[in-house]
């Protein structure tokens, strides 16, 4: 069967299993549809993706010197014979459909950007230390320190941010990671002190 567009969860619903070459879309797709595997992968990330599936139970990865059209038809053949299959899917099938994919990659991008800005504040800063300090970017990490504050008593915000809670060991923790930086920097000024003294 083919046509210009085919709904793909809905043609793997039908199937009793898919024979695939292991890419990520048709991958998911038949897993996020219950259905079993049989599949090649010619690309390394193609192997990997049918090797998950095979160690969920779900299918059978043939090797690839091996896709030939009687391995096809023993493999086809024993997932059809074999419940297992279909059990191992259609629990794989449940786990995806409790998944909000979409709301899970905006969060891991915003955790990202939100971590390059703060790195790239605190490396600017870092390197324009002393008189030539930049207080734009001060003011940018003060905000950034009050937003987190903030979002301790302001759910939204915390939402938002990803901010938690700490302990006050953790607390206590983190106060001296980050003085270390302050005081090796003070040990080194005071030592080029004297030493400029004594010379």
């Amino acid at each position: 069967m083919t046509d210009r567009f085919v709904p793909a969860l809905a043609a793997s619903r039908l199937a009793d299993v898919v024979v695939s070459r292991g890419g990520q879309g048709t991958v998911q797709t038949a897993l996020a549809a219950g259905a079993p595997l049989v599949g090649v992968g010619p690309q390394m990330e193609q192997q990997i993706n049918l090797d998950h599936v095979m160690d969920a139970g779900a299918g059978i990865r043939i090797q690839r010197q091996r896709w030939r059209a009687p391995a096809i038809r023993h493999a086809v053949r024993t997932v059809l014979a074999d419940p297992r299959y279909r059990r191992h899917a259609e629990a794989l099938a449940g786990t995806i459909g409790t998944m909000d994919g979409a709301a899970t990659a905006a969060e891991r991008m915003w955790d990202f950007v939100r971590g390059m800005a703060q790195l790239g504040v605190a490396l600017a800063l870092r390197a324009r230390g002393g008189a030539h300090r930049n207080w734009g970017l001060a003011v940018a990490v003060a905000l950034s320190l009050a937003l987190q504050l903030g979002a301790l008593w302001l759910p939204p915000l915390r939402s938002l941010l990803g901010t938690e809670m700490l302990s006050p060991a953790q607390v206590a923790a983190c106060a001296k990671a980050a003085a270390i930086p302050g005081l090796v920097t003070l040990a080194t000024a005071r030592v080029r002190r004297d030493t400029s003294q004594v010379r």
